[in-house]
């Protein structure tokens, strides 16, 4: 047991005397100060802005009998008509714009996309461009809009 504990104290005596100094840290002179955060600028960049419109919907049921009876099938679609893609492009924008106009009277400025591909880490990313609604591939009878004059990274 005396050994436990002498081994314990040469242990603790050895870490304490390689450990590593650290001095007196001045936190107004190195910035740190609590005046730099507490008006920090209200700057965002919206990175993406996407409507999905669901403008065809199919679905189908079956129904199975018993032992020996047969089963059936049903199916249903339905679709808008008398709405152009060009009204859907015209209310995804006036969105954005609505989303846009809420941001900046809360007091946040948007950031433009040069802007955010100044930064390193963003200047190779690639730009897409909207205004042009698009069939999304994945989900069959979808719409998917981008704002006009719109540009995200990807």
């Amino acid at each position: 047991m005396k050994k436990y504990f002498l081994s314990l104290i040469i242990l603790s005596l050895a870490t304490t005397g390689f450990g590593q100094k650290v001095g007196d840290l001045d936190y107004k002179a190195d910035g740190f100060t609590q005046k730099k955060f507490n008006h920090p600028e209200k700057k965002i960049f919206i990175q993406h802005f996407i409507v999905n419109y669901q403008i065809v919907m199919v679905s189908y049921a079956k129904a199975k009998g018993g032992n020996s009876y047969g089963s059936a099938t049903a199916g249903l679609a339905l679709g808008l008509d008398g709405v152009t893609n060009e009204q859907l492009q015209k209310m995804t924008d006036q969105y954005y714009n609505d989303y846009v106009a809420r941001l900046e009277s809360s007091g946040f400025s948007i950031m433009t996309v040069d802007e955010v591909q100044k930064n390193e880490h963003f200047a190779d990313w690639a730009r897409i461009e909207g205004g042009t609604p698009s069939q999304d591939g994945l989900a069959t009878g979808y719409l998917t809009t981008i704002p006009s004059n719109f540009i995200q990274l990807d």
